[in-house]
This record gives structure tokens, sequence and C-alpha cells, in this order.
């Protein structure tokens, strides 16, 4: 029998409303391999093939603002047909509408269709459409005039018969000989396809008619049945036979909620498919109804829509939330189809054919471009003069500035000066134009402007402000003091000129002072950057501070102006009391400059000691995911842990996830990038098949509220799939490769002077295994590796996983209990749990009591997850009632961290979490479990209800009772004790949680205050696991934007230094973060308002609480931080950290490691299968070399671009960059920078990408196309994650890494390096008294008298240079054997480099620019020497005199 699983996954985009739509109808193309779907909101798409890809999709039925849903989907051979309720649409499968017919052209008015069938009738090509009245629908009674059954001709819509529907139809079908027509009283009638007349009727369901399936001469129906006056399901599939008009023996099926869906196989028409709304479904013959097989499918929603392919090998199932999944037959589906034949191909676009190239130049007549000539204007022409009236709102355009000024302009590097003109004197002495309202055109542009509206300033206009400010203070305190020594010496009678040279050195000597306080903090860009094409002056006022430094100015002007735009603590909670949000909760973009993203304030958005990441990279929806989980310690230290062993994974999330969480721990505070975590992530085929992938323009922000509600994304669905898919990979991905000590012993034995083949492992890698990328291929086999693919290991293999360091953080090893409530028969299955999705309540009746619905007990229902059906019984061979549950493992063996996914999906399981409905007192729910069964489950719930809301509880936290978290090493001690106002301020969600396991029961009792201990103890007895709330993601869904998430953390190192500051476990002045304490420190000998005194001593209170908005971090109160204040908070991902466990054996988690192998840097590894030996320009380091702390090293890296930079140009000329060039690491060279081989490279290796490279920026990277292609490259190409790997070894060794603007280098590489490890020359050779950064080819040009980046030294000109050698001394085969050289067919490219880089060869040049740097300090001529550098730039125009 077939194997029936889950083969592929297809989740909709979500509607206008921002909410998911509903899958309300499926059908599998008989004629292509397409399965077409129909929506809630009126939309019709196909999916191509069994991978579900997205082939077309149209509006076919209603408007965006009143969709009408889709109910039926026919298909032919040309067109697709699909039914609403106000009419039936044929359209191509490309989407292109043919016809429409509508109820008003049927002349009814109240009449909407409900379902349509092709007629029986081979020899008709008609459509059985049926419509059901609005009073129809309400009352049951019928109207003749809209109650109709119609017949539409299917090439041209016309109507072609219409008749009375005699009752209320639900479902029209097909058989074999007539039309069944499905009522709404459970009858079923059998109409004549040609009169539409009934025939017979048949009586299947008293309650009413749910669903009808009909193939042939047999008819299966389901629907509701009458019991004690009320409609319940009925747990029967109704069969009757048309031949003879009887019903025959039914089927059973008795899953929760009843049958619901029904399809027929379309090879055995004995057999259905019958699905429950919640996603169970069972196979069964009709004459073998015991042997049906059940199963469950992982929906997260109500199932909707089911259809069965015509070649029976794939069902699919659409739900509420927008998915469809597709089951197929066999776990094989390489042979697998929709259709028994072979399907017609599709079309697809036709590829554009690109424009010519035209050679543009200066020189290029326009009359070769060929455009259009017009002897008339145009209709688009409009006068200068009536362009737009001077009154207009929207926009004036410059006045036209007055000839006179034109006429006597002289232009000076791009700048005019001109004379006053004599009839302008006296009324200005600037001429400039007017913008909106008389204001000027740039006036939105001044850093004045942004800072009133709260918008940071770039760093460049920061430094700008502080050396004016530093400048005048320098000037003021110089001229004081000669004041003062005039005074002294009572020379009161020195002349003006005296006093006018003094002026003008206190001048230069503030500007010198300004310059060297804003020293720090210059950009370390090099001018030969390929991101930098604006002129050599842009950079003058680059910012290159590292971001650990804290500057803080002396007046108190500069906080305050950092701290505008965001409110403070007391407004801050006035408007979450009231429901509204604080801004630092909207979405956050970052704003380009010239300079690039190096220029934005980060620091203006996070004064803590706690780093944001950024949000210019794809899929950086994850950020406050990752945050969540960097502070998980467990979680942090496991994968720590994991770097240090060899990973055979190129694209392993996990070892991704240990760089990224080292990276945030060094830096302190500092922006960073989770870019190498999320390029894994993106290269992952299974996170691209769950659709885990964010739009390229989701970052943007959005403008207006028509483009908010445009195809947005729900995120909190999207980062709980995340959540699921992470730690299901991260699982796998924790199993150390039991080959990997026989793979490091392989390739040990290299030496510094002996280099190996291609064939061992990568560099602290591991042997090569397969990615996660998918596929069948076993890896990527390195070149002269003659073993077989099968001997590697499986990527991915559950067995492992089940053992993985992860999956015992977060497995919840329960196990599914089935017993049978008639006989007693239990059959247990081990169902492991990586995430708990919550289960809400459903909605209670008017005679039942409304189920407890706090979040104890929520979270205990989910737990259990205890479900009743209805199935066949093998043991006491009795269809009867199955009760399914899940098992708890004990108590002590709960996983150390409990991850809870929201789960909302209606509006209702949002409105438990409100504040607003937990202040009700008495008229909120007990806390208790959901089943009040026994005594101690009674008593249970009456002291969780009584320690929520009763007064007795209330008056023993007032008292203080109960000291601790039981006797944990790891328990807080110090919890909320200000009960008095705990109840008034008690949120739903607890700030912690005990769980009890006492055999099959679960308990959960929320904690809010130290008393909550003592009665957890009590209820629950012994020792319960304590769960503490760790972090929590959730989704912001602001006006006018696009929905975002952010993090709430409780940060483990400030909640230290919250219990060691204030005995009722609120954070002390010392609990504030390195920045916040030297901020408040400065601005407390400052004559500040006591308002203002007020609030930031209120904010040194807030607690460990932490709010993670992307690169924004904010110190939040607890109250805030579980506080649901309105919709516009959703909660979706939930970390609980269990802290009544000893703390994790990280000497365990690294088996003995402690830190990556260093011998990585000893041996020698490539996955170029053509390298060249004389390509090789690097010496692998001896062990004896293996570098110390401080040990000097030369650095320098070249970089390819990803995509193109978008560009903003507005009408007033200004530009905005929209999204930034994306670039790649391409190659790293490191030079020995000491000892007897200084100055001998000994790594160069190239960077293999899996992206696509749209620019190799070869005039600055000296990259071809080819070098970095293993199976084309003549080069050393290794995978990014090996080089990263050595990098950050050498960075943990304690390197001293010298370099010429390393900062941007780093940031690209995704790598924090502290900044007493960093020697940049670019700071080096600058000098306080002028603002321009020197490059390194100007300083090598003229202090090493070498002459870099010309090309010589390129590899690609290497091999050249010795073939012209061995052949000739003459220029012209020196010529002929570049030419050889650059036309190669693989490795070089096609064109030699001419003027590129080398990183060795930049490497080398900022190495001794170093030495001769210290050689300067020492003499003194530091200062001459610069001074000089720059009166000779001036000259050369800061390039060599020979550069191109």
């Amino acid at each position: 029998m077939a194997d029936w699983s889950e083969h592929a996954h297809y989740g909709n985009p979500n509607g206008p409303m921002g909410l998911p739509p509903a899958v309300t109808a499926l059908t599998f193309d008989p004629y292509h391999e397409l399965l077409w779907q129909g929506t809630s909101f009126g939309t019709v798409s196909s999916l191509y093939s069994a991978q579900l890809s997205r082939y077309t999709s149209y509006a076919a039925h209603g408007v965006p603002t009143r969709p009408s849903p889709t109910k039926n989907i026919l298909a032919d051979e040309r067109h697709i047909f699909s039914l609403s309720d106000n009419g039936i649409k044929c359209s191509q499968r490309r989407g292109l509408a043919k016809w429409s017919t509508l109820t008003d052209d049927l002349g009814t008015n109240a009449m909407n269709l409900v379902s349509m069938c092709a007629s029986p009738l081979a020899a008709s090509s008609d459509i059985v459409a049926a419509g059901l009245s609005q009073s129809a629908a309400s009352t049951g009674e019928i109207d003749n005039e809209n109650d109709l059954i119609v017949t539409v001709n299917n090439s041209t819509g016309a109507v072609v018969r219409t008749v009375p529907s005699e009752a209320p139809i639900v479902h029209v079908r097909k058989s074999g000989r007539f039309v069944c027509a499905g009522t709404a009283t459970g009858h079923i009638q059998l109409r004549d396809p040609r009169t539409l007349k009934v025939e017979h009727r048949l009586h299947a369901h008293p309650g009413g008619l749910v669903d009808v399936q009909a193939d042939a001469h047999i008819l299966y129906s389901v629907g509701w049945t009458v019991r004690q006056g009320h409609p319940v399901s009925e747990p029967l599939v109704k069969v009757h036979d048309l031949r003879t008009m009887r019903a025959l023996v039914p089927i059973p099926f008795a899953a929760p909620g009843g049958p619901s869906l029904l399809a027929i196989h379309p090879k055995l028409s004995s057999t259905i498919i019958v699905s429950a709304p919640q996603g169970q479904f069972q196979i069964v013959d009709i004459g073998m109804p015991g042997e049906g097989r059940f199963f469950y499918t992982n929906a997260n929603s109500f199932t909707t829509s089911l259809a069965i392919s015509p070649s029976a090998d794939y069902i699919a199932f659409g739900e509420a939330d927008g998915s469809v999944r597709l089951w197929s037959s066999s776990s094989d589906t390489s042979n697998l189809r929709f259709n028994t034949f072979v399907s017609s191909s599709l079309e697809f676009p036709d590829m554009v054919e690109p424009t010519p190239f035209v050679n543009w130049s200066t020189e290029t007549p326009l009359s070769s471009i060929g455009m259009p000539h017009y002897n008339q204007k145009l209709m688009s022409f409009f006068d200068y003069d009536q362009y737009v009236s001077e009154a207009s709102p929207l926009f004036n355009p410059p006045s036209k500035i007055d000839p006179a000024v034109l006429n006597n302009i002289k232009t000076v590097d791009y700048l005019g000066y001109a004379n006053l003109p004599p009839h302008f004197r006296g009324k200005r002495n600037t001429v400039s134009g007017k913008g909106p309202g008389g204001i000027r055109a740039s006036a939105l542009h001044r850093p004045e402007d942004r800072k009133k509206i709260g918008i940071p300033l770039f760093r460049s206009e920061k430094e700008k402000e502080q050396s004016k400010k530093a400048a005048a203070a320098a000037a003021d305190k110089k001229k004081k003091k000669a004041e003062r020594k005039r005074a002294d010496a009572g020379s009161d009678s020195l002349n003006t000129s005296t006093d006018s040279r003094l002026e003008r050195r206190a001048d230069q000597d503030a500007g010198s002072a300004s310059r060297t306080q804003a020293g720090s903090s210059k950009l370390a860009n090099r001018d030969d950057s390929p991101t930098d094409n604006a002129s050599q002056d842009a950079q003058n006022f680059a910012d290159g501070s590292d971001a650990n430094s804290d500057y803080i100015s002396d007046d108190s002007e500069a906080s305050d102006d950092e701290e505008e735009g965001q409110e403070d603590v007391e407004t801050a909670e006035a408007m979450l009391v009231k429901g509204q949000m604080p801004s630092y909760y909207r979405l956050k973009t970052i704003q380009y400059s010239r300079f690039g993203v190096e220029d934005f304030d980060f620091d203006f958005y996070n004064k803590t000691q706690y780093s944001g990441l950024e949000t210019h990279i794809q899929n950086s929806y994850a950020n406050s995911y990752l945050q969540a989980l960097h502070y998980l310690t467990p979680f942090r230290e496991t994968a720590k842990a994991h770097i240090l062993h060899d990973c055979p994974r190129e694209n392993c999330l996990l070892c991704e996830a240990g760089f990224l969480f080292r990276m945030l721990e060094d830096a302190k505070g500092a922006n960073c990038q989770a870019s190498n975590f999320l390029r894994a992530f993106g290269n992952s085929h299974k996170a691209v098949s769950l659709g885990l992938m964010d739009r390229e323009d989701s970052s943007t922000n959005m403008s207006s509220a028509a483009s908010a509600g445009k195809n947005e994304i729900v995120y909190s669905q999207l980062v709980q799939t995340l959540n699921r898919f992470v730690l299901d990979e991260t699982a796998n991905e924790a199993q150390v490769s039991p080959g990997g000590s026989s793979a490091r012993n392989a390739t040990g034995s290299n030496s510094g002077s002996t280099r190996a083949s291609g064939t061992g492992a990568p560099p602290g890698l591991g042997p090569p295994l397969s990615s996660n990328r998918g596929g069948g291929g076993a890896g990527r086999r390195l070149a002269g590796d003659s073993s077989p693919s099968t001997s590697l290991l499986p990527a991915d293999n559950p067995a492992f996983a089940a053992d993985s360091p992860v999956a015992k953080l977060f497995a919840l090893n329960a196990v599914t209990k089935t017993v049978c409530i008639h006989c007693g028969r239990e059959t247990n299955r081990p169902t492991p749990l990586l995430s708990v999705d919550l289960i809400y309540p459903r909605r209670s009746m008017s005679n039942e009591s409304a189920p407890p619905s706090d979040f104890a007990s929520v979270l205990r229902a989910s737990l259990v997850r205890e479900v009743q059906n209805r199935a066949p019984c093998r043991a006491c061979q009795f269809t009867a009632m199955f009760r399914t549950r899940r098992v708890m493992p004990a108590t002590s063996e709960l996983p150390r961290i409990l991850s809870v996914n929201a789960s909302i999906q209606a509006p209702e399981h949002l409105h438990y979490w409100l504040d607003d409905n937990q202040k009700g007192g008495n008229k909120a729910p007990p806390l208790g479990p959901a089943r009040p069964n026994g005594p101690q489950q009674q008593a249970y719930s009456k002291l969780a209800y009584m320690s929520m809301h009763g007064s007795n509880a209330h008056n023993n936290a007032r008292g203080g009772a109960g000291g601790g978290l039981l006797n944990a090493p790891r328990t807080d001690t110090k919890l909320a004790s200000a009960a008095s106002a705990g109840d008034a301020k008690r949120t739903y969600l607890p700030p912690r949680i005990a769980i009890g396991v006492y055999g099959d029961d679960v308990r959960v009792m929320p904690i809010y205050t130290a008393a909550d201990v003592e009665r957890a103890r009590t209820s629950l007895g012994g020792r319960p696991a304590m769960y503490k709330l760790r972090s929590m993601v959730v989704q912001i869904s602001a006006d006018k934007e696009q929905p975002h998430l952010c993090a709430f953390v409780r940060v483990p190192e400030a909640e230290t230094s919250v219990q060691g500051s204030n005995g009722d476990g609120t954070a002390s002045t010392a609990a504030t973060t390195p920045k916040m304490s030297h901020a408040t420190g400065a601005a407390a000998g400052l004559a500040l308002g006591s308002s203002k005194k007020s609030a930031r001593a209120k904010a040194n209170q807030l607690g460990p609480w932490y709010l993670f908005n992307d690169f924004l971090v904010r110190n939040v109160s607890k109250h805030e931080a579980l506080g649901f204040q309105n919709t516009w908070k959703m909660p979706s991902v939930l970390m609980w950290e269990r802290e009544d466990l000893e703390p994790l054996c990280i000497a365990t988690l690294r088996q003995g490691r402690t830190s990556i192998d260093p011998l990585i840097l000893c041996r020698d590894f490539n996955i170029s299968q053509n390298r060249d030996p004389t390509r090789i320009r690097h010496t692998l380091l001896s062990e004896d070399e293996l570098p110390k702390p401080g040990t000097l090293v030369a650095i320098d890296a070249e970089f390819v671009a990803l995509n193109q930079e978008e560009l903003e140009i507005r009408s007033d000329g200004t530009r905005s960059v929209i999204r930034p060039t994306k670039l790649s690491l391409a190659r790293v060279s490191v030079v020995r920078g000491q000892g007897a081989k200084e100055g001998i490279s000994f790594i160069d290796d190239h960077i293999y990408t899996q992206e696509q490279v749209v620019d190799y920026l070869t005039k600055f990277s000296g990259i071809l196309p080819g070098d970095l292609d293993p199976h084309t490259s003549k080069h050393t190409v290794v995978p990014l994650k090996s080089a990263y790997k050595k990098l950050r070894l050498l960075v943990d060794r304690g390197c001293i890494f010298i370099g010429h603007g390393l900062k941007k280098d780093f940031r690209i590489i995704n790598i924090f390096v502290p900044k007493e490890q960093v020697i940049d020359t670019v700071d080096l050779y600058h000098s306080v008294n002028h603002p321009r950064r020197l490059s390194l080819r100007f300083l090598s040009w003229f202090l090493l008298k070498i002459d870099i980046q010309s090309g010589a030294n390129a590899n690609n000109q290497i091999t050249a240079r010795e073939e012209s050698s061995k052949a000739s001394k003459e220029a012209n085969e020196a010529e002929s054997a570049v030419e050889r050289v650059a036309s190669a067919e693989k490795g070089a490219g096609i064109v030699a480099v001419e003027g590129g880089h080398d990183s060795i060869e930049d490497a080398l040049a900022a190495l001794k620019l170093f030495r001769l740097y210290e050689v300067f300090k020492r003499d003194a001529r530091l200062d001459d020497v610069l001074e000089d550098a720059y009166d000779v730039g001036r000259r050369v125009n800061w390039k060599p005199p020979n550069a191109v």
C-alpha cells in the first residue's frame, strides 16, 4: 500500500488586511502539471509541479476593498473556470480573462452562486451552477426568482437554461447519469442533465449537508444529524448506489469535528479520502471499511479544501491560514506526476532581448543614437514660467538667479563666486532659491532641521558640529589667556596687528584641537575603495571611530540632542497606559550618506553595552529571533563550542550562529551584522521551500497607508516557522562527525613547506560532506578524491539529531498515548518536540462555563494536547472512542529550554493577551489546568486562582512570604516584592512558570511573586521545574508601516547586576550599562532640571529587560516587556530557560578543546581543480611560527559585488541610497609582520561564493571572472567558512592586524576585532591639521618610492612576466606573453588586470609603512613628514604622477 507522507508546503502571501487568505478551492489540472487554488480574497493561482512553484496568479472575483471568495474551480483543455458569489469567470491558464457571467446578467438581485460542475453529457459543453438566495440562506424559505439552477455555455458564457431549485442548494456534482444537487436540508436531488428536472431524491442527512461527491454510480455524502434538537456532526460517510437508489453500508469516521471534505480516488471509485477540519484524514474502501488508514497533517489551522491528482499519487490540502500541503504516495517522487500521462508543455514568458550596448563618450554624436526628431512642441512640454504657481504648497522651483550675478560669476573648484550687484546691496548678501512656503529647497536636508524631527545626524555631520564647538571653545580660552598675559605684563599698548596674529594663531590651535578630539572618529575608508565613487573631498569628514568608544561632550547639549526623537521613561509609560505605541517600537531603517553605511550614527539608537543588528541585509527580519537565541546561555555556549569542532557542512547554521554570538559578545554595544548567518540561511533549499525568504524590498519603509497594506508579510507566523526550522537544522548540525578526527589526522601531517593536494578536509571543517542546500549530490568532490560518495556521512540523520547537544537543550521527549475507551487497549508512540505550539480554548456555548484561558492553563493544554476521536479498534473489533494525549517525561527530564510558539491565528487569541483583559479581578478565569477532575487538581486550581486574584494571596505577598525560588543553584533569589502594585500590574504572561509532571498529568503554575514560589512548592510538591522567561519575539504593527519583529530579552549579564543592587529586585545605578553610566555621570555635574534628573533616575531602575528593535537597543521595564498594551504588539516566539538545574559544563561541550585547532594555519587546503603552482605566492606557517598574543600580521582583503547599488534621485537633484551595494569577500591575504620571514604571506585565499556575482570590481579588486570558480580558477580557492575560521583564530590568539582601512574590511568580512588589536595606517598617517585621509597608493609612492595597485604584482600578470623573461627581453615579446596569459580559457579570464589591486602587495605596503612610521615617531619627524606629504599631495592631486 502507498506510504503517504507530506511532500511540499506552500504559503500564500498575505491579503490586503495583512491576514493570510483561506484556500477555499483546490483542483488538479488534468492537462498540465498544475495545481489550481482559489482563496477567500477572490484570487485564483496555479502551482507548478510537485515543488509547488508559483506559475500564475490573478484576481478573479471581487475588488480589494470587498473581495468575493472563490468557491469552485474547473479546468478543461483550454480554459480555467472559477465561481464566486457574484458570478463565473473564464480565463486562460496565463490569467487572461475570456468572459465573465455575473448574477446581474441572470436578472437576479439577491442570489449568491454556491457551486458548479461540468455537464455529465459527453457531447455537452455546458457548466451547471446553482444559486442560493439570501432568504433561503438565513431562514430556509425558497425564493423562486433567486433560488435557481442555471446552465452556462463554457465557450461564450451565455446562459442556456434556468430552472428553479425547489430547495436551498449548497453543492452541485456530476455522476455518470445525473446532476447531483445537495440541499441544505440534507436531501440530494438527482436531476436530468438535459432538462435539469428532478428525477429522484435521496434522504442522506437529517441535519444538513456538508459535502457530497459522486463518481459513476456511487455517491458519497457527509453532513449533520440532530441530537436533542441540536445539529451535531455525523461521524459517518453515507454511501448510495445510484443504480438501485439504495443506501449502502456507511463508513465510520471518528475524528474530532467529524468528516467535512470528500475526494474520490480517480482510479478506484470505491475508495475515498475523508478529511476532518483539524487535519485528520482517512483513506478507506467501502468494501473494507475496517482496513482504512488514518493520517494526521501538520496543520496550523483548519482544513478548508481537498483534492486528489488524476494519477492518484498526490493529495492536496488547503488550510484557513493560506497554506497548501501536498502529500505524496511515496517518499521517492522522482517518477511521480500529477497526471497519468505526459502533460502538455506550459507557456512561459519569452526572454526579452537586451537593448544593444552603446559605447557612450563625450565624443559620440547624438545623431548616432537614433533619437526621434520633433518639429513641434510635445504635449508634455510646459513653459517654465507657468510650470507651477508661486502659491503652490507642493513644490516651488528655485527662483531664477539674476543675470547680473551670472554674467560676473567665476568658477573655482566647481564653486561659483560673484560680486554682489549694486541693486542687491542693502537687501541680502546671498542669492538663493526658494522651496515650499518660502523655505530653501535644501532645508529638509540640513542637520539642524533633521534634529528637530528626531532624525539622527550622520557621523560626519556630528563631527563637524563638535569641531565647531571645540574650535570656538579653544579660541575663547586662548583669547582669555592672552588677555591675562597682557594684564599681567602691563602691555596695554599692543597694536592691532599683534592681536590679529594672536587670534589667527588661536583659530589654528582651536582647529587642531577639534580635529584631535574627533580624530578617533574618522572613517577608515580607503581612497581606492570600489564603493566610494565620489570625489576625494568626500572623505574629508568620514568617521572611523571604533564603535566601543564612548564620546560624551562636555556640555549637556550633546547628550540632549542624542535623546531627541525617543521618549523618556515617563512619557513612554504614559503612552503605554493609553495603549499608544512609543516611537522606539517603529520600524527603523538605515539612512545612507555619500560615505555609505559607515557614516550612519548607530549610537543614536543604542546607548547600552548590548549590540544590535543591522537591517540592510536580506532576510534581516530574523535579527530579533537571533537576539532571542543569543541570550539563551545554554544555546549560546553550545554554538560557541560547536565552532571549535571540525564541522563538515559548508552552510552550517550552528557554526554561523556561534561566530555571530562571539561577535555580539566582543562588540560590547557596537553595531553588528548577521550577514554570514543570513547568507547560509538563504542558501538552504529547505528554508526556501518553507517560504522563509523575505522579499528584497521588505526592508524599505512604507510611505503611505496604501502601500503598507499591499502584500504584507505576517512576520509573526513567519518567525514561528523559522523557529521550527532553525531548531531542527541546528539539532542535526550539532552532531560532530565521528570521522572528523581521522580527517584531521590525514591533513595534519602537512607542514608549512610541503603542500598537500586538494584531497584533505577544509581547515576546521572536517571531511567534505553534502551541505544543507539539499539535492541528491553527495557533496563537492575535491580534486583527486577517489573515495565513493557512499562513504560520506549523511548530512541530516535523525538518529544522530536525537542525541545532539541542541536536541538535549530543546527536545521535549513526550510520548503520545492512545487509549480505547471501550476495551482499554493502550498504544504509545514517541513524539519528541523541539517547540510547543499553543492551543487556545474554543469559544464556549451558551450553556457551558467558560474554559480557563490563562497562560498556565493554555500551556498545559498545549503540552498535553488531549483529543478524542472515534475509530475502529483492532483489539475489541468495535468502532469506539479513543482518547489521545501526550505524556510528558519526568520533571527532572524536562528540557533546559522550552520553546513556545504563540500560534495566534484569530483576533480572539490575541484578546487573551491584552492587558485590558487582565484587570477584571474575579471576572478572569481561574489559573488551574483545563481538567480539574481529581481532588488534587481542584485544590491546585483554587490555590492558583487565589494566588492570582485572592485577598489572602495579596496579603501574603505584601508580607514577603517565600524568600527564594526553590533551592536551586541558578534561581533568582530576588523577585518583585511590591505585591500591592503587583495585582494591579499583573500581566497575562508570567515572568516565571513552574511545571510538575506526575504520571500522565502535567501541572503548570504561574510565578509572579516570591510568595508564588511557596505555593508552587506546596501545590506541585517535590522540586518542580522552574522556568524563567528569557526572551520573547513579538510582531509590531504600526500605522502606515510594514509589520516587523522586535525582541524582549532578560539579559543574563544585566540580571547579575540587578540582583546585587537592590533588595526588591529592581536595578540600581550599578545595573546600568557603561555607556549609560558614563552619560549619566557626565550630566550629573551639570545644572539639569529636576524633571530630567527624575527621568534619568527612573531609567536606571528599569531592570534587566531590554528591547532589541534591530539596531535600536533600549532598557525597558518588566511590565512593558511582559505586557500587551494594544493589538499593535503580538507575541510570536517565547523562550523559557530552566533555572533549577546546574549550569552546563562548558568543558564537556567543548570536549576538551579550548580554541579552534591552530594547525589549520599549517595545512594547505584548496578546492580548485586547476590550481597553477606558479600562482601560489604564500608559504604556510610551521608549528614553530604559530602566532602568540601580540604577533604582528599584515592583512588586506578584496571584494566583489553581489548586487548593484539602488539610488533614488529627487527632483531637486539630491540622491538617496535605497539599497547599498552588497559586497562579498573574494580574496584575503595575511603577511607575516615579524620574524625571519617577515613580509612573506601565509594566507592567500580566493573565496568561493555560491551567490551570483554581478560585478567583480576588477579595477579595485584585481579579481577576474573565473577566479572564484573551483572548476576554472588557477588560484587557491577555499569556502568562506574556511577563510573565516583562520581569521577568527588569529583574532582569538591576540594577533595585531596591520592594514589600510581595516574597519570596512572587517565589517564586510563580518568579524569584530578589538581596537587594541588593530593598527590602521590610514590613521597613523593622518594629520590633525588636514581632514583628508591619504590613500595607500599615494603613501607608498611618496614614502616607499614604489608604485602599487598598478597591476604589476597582480596574480594574473605573474605568469605573463615569467613567460616574457624566458622568451626574450624585448618589449614586444613581453606584451605578447601578457596577451597569451590574458587569453587563457580558464583561471585568469579574458582580459588581464591593468591597474588592478593585489592584496599581498597592499598588505606588504601597509607593513612597510608601519615600520617607517615607527622610525618617524622615534626620530620625532612624523609631523614634518606629514606636512610634506600633504603639500606634495595637493600638487599631484593625491595620486602618483604616473597613475592613469
